[in-house]
């Protein structure tokens, strides 16, 4: 809303845009106190990705980035940031060692470890659905939802899960082609947001399997298990289409 009534780029300075900012960082706030660190996260990459994609100055955008960061450690002491939430955050960025830190942290890091163990034993093609022991024998948990990902790559193996990946590439690619296609201003930026919320989402979870970021609870689009996710998906992609409606209005 705001970007759409800013007709004038030059005017995206640091002091206009600490409204968006704000407009961001708040829904953001509430969602993280539910708690959902991961859809909390998400809002925020997709409030960056519209400024980013508006090109918003690296100055500027650079300072707001900052300031965000600088807000971690604050809903880190207030307890926004709840303590089951830290011990993901101090799993990911202490990894055990030796074998006495290791049997401290036996269940705690399960999820991470048991997914990237998966996806190891996937191998080039796969170990097929009887063959996933992984993920058949319940080492694995929440195999159907958050870490789908790694069964799937267990399953289907490096190939499988590279061509999955490609189809959410050509997913990504597609929308955005359709979504500045549009000559309505409104029309695009309501449609990038609603594709950066895919490739967030696809982001995150990916990071979050492979071990590259904490865990923090988010679902692979069109493959985790919930109704509730599905649907969201889909509308996201809905408001993406919807762009190419309005292609020859000005």
């Amino acid at each position: 809303y705001f970007f759409h009534h800013q007709r004038s780029r030059e005017r995206y300075n640091l002091k206009r845009l600490l409204r968006p900012m704000g407009y961001v960082l708040f829904p953001a706030g509430l969602i993280m106190a539910e708690p959902d660190l991961g859809t909390a996260l998400v809002v925020i990459a997709v409030g960056f990705s519209i400024m980013f994609f508006e090109g918003v100055r690296l100055t500027s955008f650079l300072t707001l980035l900052a300031i965000v960061l600088l807000c971690v450690p604050i809903a880190w002491k207030t307890g926004i940031i709840r303590p089951y939430q830290k011990e993901r955050i101090r799993i990911w960025l202490h990894m055990a060692k030796d074998e006495s830190q290791r049997l401290s942290l036996v269940g705690k890091e399960m999820q991470p470890e048991q997914a990237q163990w998966a996806v190891g034993s996937g191998g080039l093609l796969g170990r097929g659905g009887l063959g996933a022991l992984q993920s058949k024998l319940r080492f694995l948990p929440e195999l159907h939802t958050d870490f789908v990902l790694a069964t799937f790559a267990e399953e289907r193996g490096f190939v499988g899960t590279t061509l999955l990946l490609a189809l959410y590439a050509t997913l990504i690619v597609s929308l955005l082609v359709v979504a500045v296609s549009s000559k309505e201003r409104f029309a695009v930026l309501v449609s990038i947001g609603a594709v950066a919320i895919l490739f967030w989402q696809i982001v995150f979870n990916i990071g979050m399997v492979l071990g590259l970021l904490p865990v923090v609870g988010l679902t692979l689009p069109f493959m985790s298990y919930g109704g509730s996710a599905t649907i969201t998906s889909l509308f996201s992609v809905g408001l993406a289409l919807n762009a190419g409606i309005h292609r020859g209005h000005a």
